[in-house]
């Protein structure tokens, strides 16, 4: 593996926390140096999330650093198209991306990636995302010395970390839920395969049915949320439990049929709201799946930071920081990658000595 620099920061600027990794290169791999998790208040500004991501620059040593996009703010699409002189390529992909996104060009910034070669015709993963979201989250860094190394999405990031584990294979199909506060997205991929769906439910939703149920406080409910056991659960977490399983069903659905994907073979959870007690279970016995948690440090070694060993829920938390880490780190990309930096971003890095 080539590596870029001996020590790799990765960043995920969530709705209600800042999560960082700090991978160390090892002569066999990578090390976890350090992670870090920064709760955010409600409503954060502008000015506190660029201190506070600074401040965590300044302390955890990190020089380049990368930033990506949740699910719900990008449309990411696989396309196939036939083989073309190169100087036709990009002249068909923007074609091709303008009729599967529902705003004009000029109003995205837009980025491709081309797949291994698996039939006649050659594959991209192509994605978009509004001009304005990707300079409210960049420009504002652009007066830090540290430099943004890439901007992707939180989707193809996970899609990456899976692609780099030991036990991959890429004929075998995965589904990954990543379940966030607020937003939670699944990703179903195989070989040149890929659909990208945001879903409804998100781990909130458990917390305020519950809530209500219940009639408590948000902090009560989510404490009482994670502390569940036993196989009956609350009335208001199956509701959400069913809208949940629902949607995943409804995309899998979509795979079989529009994509002509095949069966799944493995399905992966993760994000802060996979801490639900029995999860996996409960997701494998409706879908009939082999379910599991996404470990995203299985291939580092965690010896150097004694949090995740006594506390490995914070793993479903940190997967995207730690993808995010890897791709920084490698030259290797395992399964795909994007880059959504703006182009006045980019000219300003040209510029830095």
């Amino acid at each position: 593996m080539s590596l870029k620099q001996k020590n790799v920061l990765g960043l995920d600027i969530g709705t209600t926390s800042i999560k960082i990794v700090v991978l160390e290169a090892t002569g066999n791999g990578f090390a976890l140096k350090k992670i870090k998790i920064i709760s955010l208040p409600a409503v954060p500004d502008e000015g506190l999330i660029l201190s506070l991501v600074k401040g965590a620059l300044k302390e955890l040593g990190g020089k380049n650093f990368a930033l990506s996009l949740p699910g719900r703010y990008t449309l990411i699409r696989s396309i196939s198209i036939p083989v073309l002189a190169a100087a036709r390529i990009d002249a068909t992909l923007k074609i091709e991306v303008q009729h599967r996104i529902p705003f004009p060009l000029d109003q995205v910034i837009w980025s491709s990636y081309q797949l291994p070669p698996e039939t006649d015709n050659v594959d991209f993963v192509v994605g978009a995302v509004k001009k304005d979201i990707v300079k409210k989250l960049v420009l504002p860094f652009r007066k830090f010395k540290e430099e943004v190394a890439f901007l992707d999405a939180d989707p193809l990031v996970l899609a990456n970390l899976v692609s780099n584990q030991a036990d991959f294979d890429r004929n075998k199909t995965y589904a990954i839920l990543e379940l966030g506060a607020e937003s939670s997205n699944l990703i179903i991929f195989q070989k040149n395969l890929l659909l990208v769906r945001a879903l409804t439910v998100a781990g909130n939703n458990f917390t305020e049915s519950l809530k209500e149920e219940k009639s408590i406080d948000f902090s009560a409910a989510e404490k009482e949320k994670i502390s569940l056991s036993g196989p009956e659960l609350p009335s208001s977490i199956n509701y959400v439990l069913d809208n949940l399983i629902a949607e995943i069903q409804s995309s899998i659905d979509y795979w079989r049929f529009t994509h002509k994907g095949p069966e799944l073979n493995q399905f992966l959870l993760t994000g802060g709201g996979a801490n639900l007690p029995g999860l996996p279970q409960l997701i494998e016995s409706r879908l009939r799946v082999p379910t599991r948690m996404l470990d995203p440090f299985a291939n580092i070694d965690v010896s150097l930071d004694d949090e995740i060993k006594d506390r490995p829920e914070l793993k479903n938390r940190m997967a995207v920081a730690t993808g995010l880490a890897l791709r920084i780190a490698s030259e290797k990309v395992f399964f795909c990658a994007l880059d959504f930096l703006p182009p006045e971003y980019v000219a300003l890095k040209k510029t830095r000595p």
